[in-house]
């Protein structure tokens, strides 16, 4: 879904028809009828918890076709329409609407079936209108198809069957380049219905007076004029009231998406960007929060997360505390230059000797820490040793070697950290007692009972 900020509509918003839902077994007769009563010329079928779509152009290819009114519609192969829930936005809508679905049929959060939202519907709600105050519709007509154009004594069944297979939506009926009259889609679809004679001139079946348009009114102020008569299409005349082009709901609204969609690509562009740099702050900042600056390990805040996180995934878990013997010696001696050398040096073996599922941080000072994963309690001294060994090889030029005292204890369920660490603590303090430069284990009071 998307988020940009913006207040856009959401779909429940928007939806006109909730009723607009018919089963499979209906007969064609009862869709067409039931097109017949809603604005739009699609309607929804439902079969177990699909949706299908019906156009008025499928309707009336079926029953020609067919010739029988009374076969159910499962008898056909539909087209099936998306779903999307009534919390989405209409941006969520636009990409199955730039896909060329007519509807799109919606659930509400309990996945019940809620209504039916068109494709005039969600690119009415957008409301971009005012960006159309510069564009006349005469400059869109020069450039869309040529429309139906028909005499008066043209036989209806003829240009009703051409409708049918070219997809025409309107026929406008002319004398002397001048509209008298109109002839829809929907309205093929009652005569059809209604059994009159079809071979008769199609002026006894249009509509008439015809509702025109001049051609140099802008594109706003025709999407008002539709609005306010709730008409779906409109035909356009110039100076001398002869016939233009036919203009649909669909097609104005479609302009204005192109154009409203053009700022909402630049916002969104904007948008993600400062969203990635806001990411990156962020990153950043934990980075900052989480990491020793001088050793570039974890340092003691973020071991307690991640002490924690390991402690509810691993079975097994051993902790040691490490101290690096006479580091004051080193600092009073050769300066704190010469100790930060030392400290990044033993980071950096630490990283380089343990596994990645192992926790590294410095704890403070000359004092290291580390989470052993799935490590055991027999095992452990012998990762310590491992450790102890590498930083006695640690080597800076003009400064002496470097050893450390380590305490290792088990980490056990449901423990605290300060808890371990305590524990690890006096096993690190009895090998300072017994001479630095080596590991002591220290257990609990349950394992020495056992």
């Amino acid at each position: 879904m998307y988020n940009n900020g913006m207040q856009l509509p959401k779909l429940y918003e928007i939806v006109s028809e909730k009723g607009c839902l018919l089963g499979i077994e209906s007969t064609l007769e009862e869709a067409a009828n039931f097109l017949l009563h809603h604005r739009f010329d699609c309607i929804v079928v439902e079969e177990n918890d699909r949706y299908f779509s019906v156009s008025v152009f499928d309707l009336l290819d079926l029953i020609v076709r067919h010739g029988d009114c009374a076969l159910p519609l499962s008898r056909f192969s539909l087209v099936e329409v998306p779903v999307l829930y009534t919390h989405y936005s209409v941006l969520d809508a636009m990409h199955y609407i730039n896909s060329g679905h007519e509807l799109i049929a919606l659930k509400d959060k309990e996945d019940n079936y809620y209504g039916v939202v068109t494709h005039d519907e969600v690119l009415a709600s957008i409301d971009p209108k005012t960006l159309l105050g510069i564009y006349r519709i005469g400059n869109f007509i020069r450039i869309k198809k040529r429309d139906r154009w028909v005499s008066k004594d043209a036989i209806a069944e003829d240009i009703f069957k051409d409708m049918i297979a070219y997809r025409h939506d309107t026929v406008i009926v002319v004398e002397d380049h001048k509209p008298i009259g109109i002839v829809t889609i929907r309205d093929v679809l009652r005569h059809y219905l209604s059994a009159k004679p079809l071979r008769t001139k199609i002026e006894t079946m249009m509509s008439a007076p015809v509702v025109t348009l001049p051609q140099d009114l802008t594109l706003k102020e025709v999407l008002a004029f539709m609005d306010e008569k709730r008409f779906r299409r409109l035909v356009t005349v110039n100076d001398q009231g002869k016939i233009v082009g036919t203009v649909t709901y669909k097609e104005l609204t479609s302009i204005s998406y192109i154009r409203w969609s053009q700022l909402i690509d630049v916002y969104h562009h904007e948008l993600q960007e400062s969203n990635r740099q806001l990411k990156q702050e962020k990153s950043n900042y934990e980075y900052i929060a989480s990491i020793d600056p001088l050793t570039g390990i974890y340092n003691r805040n973020r071991f307690y997360t991640l002490f924690e996180n390991h402690q509810k995934r691993k079975e097994h878990l051993s902790l040691m505390i490490m101290d690096l013997d006479h580091f004051k010696k080193i600092n009073d001696t050769y300066g704190h230059n010469s100790g930060d050398l030392v400290l990044k040096a033993v980071a950096k073996t630490l990283l380089a000797t343990l596994r990645s599922d192992d926790v590294v941080c410095r704890w403070g000072g000359e004092e290291f820490v580390v989470l052993l994963g799935s490590v055991t309690c027999d095992h452990a001294p012998l990762v310590a040793e491992k450790i102890r060994e590498a930083i006695r090889g640690i080597e800076i030029e003009g400064l002496p070697g470097v050893t450390t005292s380590i305490g290792v204890t088990k980490v056990y369920k449901e423990e605290r950290l300060e808890e371990t660490v305590a524990r690890a603590d006096k096993a690190l303090y009895k090998a300072k007692e017994n001479g630095r430069d080596r590991v002591e284990y220290a257990c609990s009071l349950e394992e020495k009972r056992v």
